[in-house]
């Protein structure tokens, strides 16, 4: 289990704590995610959010998370538009 620090910048002025969001956690090979929804997160501030990942879902590799968010958009017939970002984490577990 290792902790990683979850952030967004403002999306059309919205932070983090004013939108609803998860993230999905997995590795290069995507053989299973975790997913972690805002809830279920700590926050730092406003654009800072600690989620828990369970290293022995995912296994061994290079860990990516998909941030997804509905952001608030009039545009939209839902009022919601979404916005998805994907990253590397900068942190790999070795299958040792």
């Amino acid at each position: 289990m290792f902790k990683l620090n979850i952030n967004m910048t403002p999306i059309d002025g919205h932070t983090m704590a004013e939108v609803e969001w998860d993230v999905e956690v997995f590795t290069e090979l995507g053989h299973k995610s975790q997913t972690v929804k805002k809830a279920d997160a700590f926050k730092i501030d406003d654009d800072n959010y600690i989620i828990p990942v369970d290293s022995s879902i995912c296994g061994a590799g290079r860990y990516y998370v998909t941030l997804t968010a509905k952001i608030p958009d009039t545009a939209f017939d839902s009022g919601f538009r979404t916005e998805r970002r994907t990253m590397f984490t900068g942190v790999t577990i070795d299958a040792r």
